[in-house]
């Protein structure tokens, strides 16, 4: 990238972004494959699919820049990560979800990239990153729509008037007893909470299975119990609240 024919180098914060993403779809390429070999649905199949294509075009992508910048290309993870003799761990559902999970995660991410980044080559990247990511996710939701998989966040009666929070607690005074209703947003939180330590829970479980390693398998068992206890505690809050949750459907 050039500006009045003098190079612009990478800034820190474009270093950053463009390895944080380097890392996270390699990482998230090795499940895609995993998953791809075991899946039998008809309609979930192609989309897993176009997800691994997507992350392997982002992947070559980032690798071209780097190249032209004489910087290292990092050490991601790759093929030699997988165990493709691993039995099926998880369900078709589960992949599905994973890559509808996984959206609500790196689009929030991409979007903020945008705020980061400064030269325009780079900008132009991460807006395609944006765009297809999104997509993707379009099609990952009607899909599970279609199958009466998604859940969707807690309803509640609209309000009839405009009011005004009065010396009412916040939602530590709350959770250390001092009672008010949960708002919008921290229902909206809360939700989310479980959704994402939620499908955390499936996949850890899925990985403890198959761990070999002592120390990465105490590692997990760990994140198994403070996911466990998480959910624990919000699906309490919402329900205290009358917003049943439960597990979310795709998890179960």
């Amino acid at each position: 990238m050039e500006n009045n024919h003098v190079p612009i180098k990478l800034t820190t914060a474009e270093i950053a972004t463009l390895w944080r993403s380097y890392i996270q779809n390699t990482a998230v390429r090795c499940f895609y494959k995993y998953f791809v070999q075991y899946l039998q649905d008809e309609e979930i199949k192609p989309i897993i699919k176009e997800a691994e294509v997507l992350v392997e075009t982002i992947i070559g992508k980032i690798e071209t820049i780097f190249e032209k910048e004489n910087f290292p290309i990092p050490k991601g993870f790759s093929d030699k990560d997988i165990d493709l003799s691993a039995p099926a761990l998880y369900t078709d559902l589960f992949a599905l979800s994973f890559l509808y999970r996984g959206g609500q995660v790196i689009i929030p991410q991409y979007a903020n990239t945008l705020s980061r980044v400064t030269r325009i080559d780079i900008y132009n990247f991460f807006t395609e990153c944006l765009n297809s990511e999104t997509e993707l996710h379009k099609k990952a939701l009607n899909l599970m729509l279609s199958k009466g998989l998604n859940d969707r966040p807690p309803k509640m009666e609209y309000p009839k008037n405009v009011e005004f929070i009065k010396d009412q607690p916040s939602l530590i005074n709350t959770l250390l007893g001092e009672k008010r209703p949960l708002n919008t947003l921290e229902i909206t939180e809360l939700f989310m909470e479980i959704e994402r330590n939620a499908i955390g829970l499936i996949l850890l479980m899925g990985l403890i299975q198959v761990t070999k390693d002592k120390e990465i398998k105490n590692y997990l068992l760990k994140g198994k119990k403070l996911a466990e206890k998480q959910v624990d505690i919000f699906d309490k809050l919402l329900k205290e609240n009358d917003h049943f949750i439960g597990f979310p459907m795709t998890m179960r």
